[in-house]
């Protein structure tokens, strides 16, 4: 890690941690109709520093001096995650923004959220790509009623867990490097859902 992504990494961390997702003033009218604005819930230390460690990928990507020298902010990324890969294995109430609910074409549930500035995780969307993964969510189970009461747009605490992966740490689902590092989406196996003050 270069000293300028390593600086821009641990302030990052003091600023985050502790924090709250953060919404646009617009975006919050539209949510305040079904749960309390985002800026009165903390968020884990865990996924403070999650979103840390993205933060200083986009910092060393933008930096890079050429398109090897960018494609070098994947693989630090994917350094830093792994220092907290454990408590990935086991995410307990995050908090997030739903951005999609949706179904695929079994009626198997998609959902999507965001937990951060361009950063999501979610589940896949097909039957191909969940091959072995096992994140969509079978419409029999209580965690598929949970999620398809919610709203797009609502506030939400979530459990679950990442899935390893050796190019980004945990599996990321863009086609290409730009897309990985500047609006990233991590495939995640939900195991709950819940409305916060909803």
């Amino acid at each position: 890690m270069t000293n300028s992504a390593r600086s821009y990494f641990v302030t990052s961390v003091a600023v985050v941690i502790g924090a709250f997702i953060f919404l646009s003033p617009k975006e919050e009218s539209s949510v305040n109709a079904t749960a309390t604005t985002s800026r009165q819930i903390p968020i884990p230390d865990e996924q403070a520093r999650f979103i840390a460690a993205i933060d200083s990928g986009r910092a060393a990507y933008k930096a890079g001096a050429n398109e090897m020298a960018k494609g070098a902010a994947r693989p630090q990324r994917a350094q830093l995650l792994c220092n907290g890969s454990s408590q990935l294995q086991r995410v307990q109430n995050w908090i997030g923004k739903v951005a999609t609910l949706s179904s695929n074409g079994d009626g198997k549930g998609v959902l999507s959220i965001m937990i951060g500035n361009n950063v999501h995780v979610k589940t896949w969307n097909n039957f191909l790509s969940d091959t072995g993964a096992g994140t969509l969510i079978e419409p029999s189970s209580p965690l598929f009623r949970r999620a398809s009461s919610l709203s797009v747009g609502q506030v939400v605490a979530f459990s679950g867990s990442f899935i390893p992966d050796r190019t980004d740490c945990v599996r990321e689902s863009s086609m290409t490097l730009d897309g990985s590092i500047r609006e990233p989406e991590f495939i995640f196996r939900f195991s709950d859902v819940t409305a916060v003050n909803k």
